[in-house]
This record gives C-alpha cells, sequence and structure tokens, in this order.
C-alpha cells in the first residue's frame, strides 16, 4: 500500500503462465498499446496480496490462506494478482537473507503460490523489490551496500531514478524476454513536465521520481499508476477525490497513449476505513467512480487501459494483517457484487470486437 504521498517503487514481472505447457494459457504480451493473449485482447479485474508467500512458507498455514484466497477471487471473476515476491532482510522469513543468499523454505512457499494461481486461472504480478523498509526495501539494499563499503549519502541515491530502472529492466530483459516488465510508480509528474506537477499532482507536489521519464525506458512494457485520494487529499470532500481519481486516471492514460505508446493499468486503489467518515457506501461509490472510468476509457480507448487491482484481499482469520483498506470476499457480499460486476464487463469488452 501506499502510504502517505511517496513512491512506491517496485518492479513488477507479469506471470502469463508458470510453464509453457500446451494446455495452459499462453503468455501475455504486448502488441503496441494493447496486451494480447493467444490471438485475443487481454483485459482483466485484478487484486492486491503481498502476503501470500509469507503464508505459504509458514509451517502453520502452509498455504491453506493462499488456497482460500484464489476460490474466492476466482469466483468473483478475478483473473489477475499482484503480490510480494521479495523479503529482504537478516530474518528467518526473509527470501533473500543476505545479498544472493536466499531461503529454500520460503522460495518453496513462492513456487506454491504460483502453483495454486494456476490451478485458478489466476495470472501473478510478481513485485521484485520495495520502496519503503516493510519486508526490507530501498533501507536494506542501502545497508548492505554501506556494508560493502560503497558509499551511499543517503537512501534516495540507491534506486529512486530512471537510471537504476534501465540498469534493472536491461538486466531482467536479459534473462527473461517472455514476461511483461513493470514499475510499480505511484503515477506523480515530474520535472520533464512542470505544467503537469502543477495541473494534476496533488496539492500540486512534485514528489516521487517521473512517471513520464521512468516509463520511457523501452524495456518497460506497460505503465502503471495508484490512486489514494485519502492519504493524498487529506481533509477536502469526497466528491473533491472522487473527480481527482478521474481525472488522474485519464490524464495519464492519455500520456501513456499519446506520449509513451504503452498499455496501462491501475496497479493500486483503495478505501480506507480509517478515513474520518468512512462508509461502506462511501468506499462502494469510490469503487464503482473508479471501475467505471477504467472500463469506459477502455471501451472507448481501445482496450487500452487494461485493467486495475484493489488494495486488497485477505481471507477470514487474518485480523492482525488488517491496514484499513481490507477486503474480505466471503464476509463482505456490496463489495463482492461489485468485483464480480466489474469482471465480468472488462470479460465481455476483452471478446467484443
Amino acid at each position: 500500500m501506499a502510504k502517505g504521498s511517496q513512491l512506491f517503487l517496485c518492479v513488477l514481472a507479469l506471470v502469463a503462465a508458470t510453464t509453457a505447457a500446451a494446455d495452459l494459457p499462453g503468455f501475455i504480451e504486448r502488441y503496441g498499446r494493447t496486451f494480447w493473449t493467444e490471438g485475443s485482447e487481454f483485459l482483466f479485474n485484478g487484486f492486491n496480496a503481498y502476503w501470500l508467500m509469507g503464508d505459504a512458507a509458514s509451517p502453520y498455514s502452509n498455504g491453506s490462506k493462499v488456497t482460500a484466497l484464489f476460490e474466492e477471487a476466482a469466483a468473483a471473476g478475478l483473473t489477475v494478482c499482484r503480490t510480494w515476491a521479495f523479503y529482504d532482510g537478516y530474518s528467518n522469513d526473509s527470501l533473500q537473507v543476505t545479498p544472493g543468499v536466499y531461503h529454500e523454505q520460503v522460495f518453496k512457499g513462492l513456487d506454491f503460490v504460483i502453483a495454486e494461481a494456476r490451478k485458478k486461472g489466476i495470472r501473478l504480478i510478481l513485485s521484485l523489490v520495495n520502496n519503503y523498509k516493510d519486508y526490507g526495501g530501498r533501507p536494506q539494499y542501502v545497508d548492505w551496500a554501506r556494508r560493502a563499503g560503497l558509499a551511499v549519502p543517503s537512501d534516495d541515491d540507491f534506486y529512486t531514478h530512471d537510471a537504476w530502472v534501465q540498469e534493472m529492466a536491461t538486466f531482467l530483459k536479459s534473462i527473461d524476454r517472455k514476461h511483461l516488465l513493470g514499475v510499480g510508480l505511484e503515477g506523480f509528474y515530474g520535472s520533464s513536465t512542470p505544467d503537469k506537477v502543477k495541473l494534476y499532482n496533488p496539492n500540486a507536489v512534485q514528489i516521487g521520481v517521473d512517471f513520464i521519464e521512468v516509463h520511457k525506458v523501452n524495456e518497460i512494457d506497460y505503465a502503471t499508476v495508484h490512486a489514494y485520494p485519502d492519504f493524498w487529499l487529506k481533509g477536502q470532500s469526497e466528491v473533491n477525490k472522487t473527480e481527482f481519481v478521474k481525472q488522474w486516471l485519464w490524464n495519464h492514460w492519455k500520456d501513456s497513449m499519446e506520449v509513451l505508446g504503452k498499455p496501462f493499468m491501475l496497479g493500486e486503489f483503495g478505501k480506507t476505513k480509517k478515513d474520518p467518515g468512512y462508509s461502506e457506501q462511501i468506499r462502494n461509490d469510490f469503487y464503482s467512480t473508479v471501475y467505471d472510468s477504467i472500463y469506459s476509457i477502455s471501451k472507448d480507448g481501445h482496450k487500452t487501459f487494461t485493467g486495475g487491482l484493489l488494495w486488497q484481499l485477505f481471507v477470514k482469520g487474518m485480523e492482525s494483517y488488517y491496514d484499513g483498506f481490507e477486503i474480505i470476499l466471503s464476509q463482505d457480499a456490496s463489495a463482492t457484487a461489485l468485483i464480480l460486476n466489474q469482471s465480468k464487463k472488462m470479460g465481455e469488452l476483452a471478446g467484443a470486437a
């Protein structure tokens, strides 16, 4: 989840299939500004669930919650899940304990997640690194670099610029050209478009890295933004937040088409129960606004707004994980109905001529 108005930076691999077996879906491919698979355009309705690998690797759970979640998500028509494929640091739960040294049991947990997703026909976006300290993130890499004797004056000097994205994207494409690659930006405009900083950034503030410049990296296959008006527009009315989100999505989609020439998706969005005045109806109205924007722009824009991923899904019995954005499909009939309706609409649109 994006906290405050900081950048959430990650490298994403859109997993089209976990194996090349003939009876499984083909890889997602990018053709110009759209996604395709097996001769058809690909659109989706999806969700975030960062916690899957840890649950699958835990001896106390053995992935039971992973299985339950994918069952519930598939029943709601959700076809793409974004989840963490990283956990860096000195911990028994970490995937990468020290640079280049990995915890086999956690890798097995990730394997389990991929296998369970495949069973339910759910494709995965695997996030490979974090800008925040959660699960290691940038602070852990800075610490490792300093321990190795490298001069890193501040965390901001590590990977918050497009040169780092270029280096990492080039490396990843050198070893895997099958999967699509993205950068999990929140979408703030930067110094390359100062007019858009004033017009479209929350409170006209320049923060994070440059949406346009980072997505110009050739090896990045698609553009992403997040939408968290509760954090970005604190104290403002729901009307203002709603209007902001509609314009935020429209303007970034337009730039993805006209400037970047790449498919566009909404990587995270949500409505927090911790916001003063929250109600289920206000949340549902927000979800409806987001879903309507995705669908209408995609319909009118030749299926180039490929889909959105809500933040986030859990299953029952995970109260200690709740962050205010949680949705438990088996216990939330109104949210489930909205999600299922969007899944059907995007599926029908994908198959339309």
